[in-house]
């Protein structure tokens, strides 16, 4: 069996999920009544999503980590996904509103891009971002990343794709 990564940052630790992290999963999803992240959510969604999100790291080997701070909370997940559908890998994030606004998640998605570039070989990452999302609109863009309507099929809703920059751009 393949060890887990592990991601450490400054002031946080990127770790694949465990069962304990479902209460905070499914308290960002039942709180996503405007549908930045494809909700609204039943219970049951929240628990089938967390399911989905677990395996594709045993199937894929990448998915969503854990994001906790240094010897502190869970505060959220961020990661690298490739859902049925999508364009591309998709550099995605998503934190408990209390944690918002202090760098967290910009942190977070730096780790988890360069993870994606070094260790798994993967080179082209978007980011699908709800329009009217303006903290992660601002987020992917801090992060370099530029629009790009190419990528975007009328299926998606509302959302704006980004492409992140190449590795050797970062």
């Amino acid at each position: 069996m393949t060890a887990h990564p592990i991601l450490e940052t400054e002031r946080l630790n990127l770790r694949v999920p465990e069962m304990g992290d479902y209460a905070v999963y499914e308290a960002i999803l039942l709180a996503d009544a405007v549908g930045h992240l494809g909700g609204p959510f039943t219970p049951e969604d929240t628990w089938d999503e967390f399911c989905m999100m677990r395996g594709r790291w045993a199937l894929r080997g990448t998915g969503q980590f854990a994001v906790c701070l240094k010897d502190g909370p869970l505060i959220g997940f961020c990661g690298v996904d490739k859902e049925r559908g999508d364009p591309a890998d998709e550099l995605g994030f998503f934190l408990l509103p209390a944690w918002h606004k202090q760098g967290y998640g910009y942190e977070a998605a730096l780790a988890a891009r360069a993870f994606a570039h070094e260790s798994l070989g993967i080179h082209q990452l978007i980011s699908c971002v709800s329009n009217d999302n303006v903290a992660s609109v601002a987020l992917v863009r801090k992060l370099g990343a530029v629009a790009d309507p190419s990528l975007y099929s009328a299926d998606m809703g509302d959302v704006t794709i980004f492409r992140h920059p190449a590795p050797e751009a970062v």
